[in-house]
């Protein structure tokens, strides 16, 4: 059995790490969950446009 943590970022490169059972966690990308409280969070943030206005910000890797 794996244990699977929360992985929403809550500062200073942590992460919640609250324990979570399959049941419970919310898959949002690759190896990449979040508890029900946080799973919350991150859907109001995406659907208020917040997702798009960070990736808008982002800078392409310009290379060595």
């Amino acid at each position: 059995m794996t244990e699977i943590l929360c992985d929403f970022p809550i500062g200073k490169s942590k992460t919640c790490d609250r324990k979570l059972c399959d049941d419970c966690a919310h898959l949002i990308g690759p190896d990449l969950h979040y508890c029900s409280a946080h799973h919350q969070e991150w859907r109001a943030f995406r659907e208020s446009g917040g997702l798009v206005r960070e990736l808008e910000n982002v800078e392409p890797f310009k290379g060595r």
